[in-house]
């Protein structure tokens, strides 16, 4: 996926590894059943021989709620974002989706190969 530069991008994620519940659709989770869940996300790109830096957010119902880590670019790295959130979910209408945030001063794309990912998960922590 390619991120254009100085904006929040919602990042697509094509796969599932476990949905029981088939709560993930659309690159969007939404819990069926009212708690608090742990979420999880991390967004890599690719080495770049730029300065800049790159970011990650959880966005609950639409709306920025949690930032994770800021982390420059580098030829050897890239650059590389986590975010975790203790949140809770009604059961019904609530969502999560994962973000990024770049600012190169040009497009980059987001790596999801199997060694540097872009993952995106949660859990069922305790019920309402």
């Amino acid at each position: 996926q390619t991120v254009s530069d100085s904006t929040w991008t919602k990042i697509t994620l094509d796969n599932e590894e476990f949905d029981p519940n088939g709560n993930f659709a659309s690159s969007r989770y939404t819990p069926t059943i009212a708690g608090y869940y742990n979420i999880m996300g991390e967004v890599s790109y690719g080495n770049a021989s730029t300065s800049g830096q790159s970011a990650c957010a959880i966005y609950k119902n639409g709306n920025r709620f949690k930032d994770g880590n800021t982390s420059p670019f580098t030829n050897v790295l890239g650059s590389y974002n986590v975010v975790h959130a203790l949140i809770y979910f009604n059961g019904s209408t609530d969502y999560v989706e994962l973000y990024t945030f770049q600012d190169t001063g040009s497009t980059r794309t987001v790596n999801t190969n199997s060694e540097v990912r872009t993952i995106f998960q949660g859990f069922l922590v305790r019920a309402a």
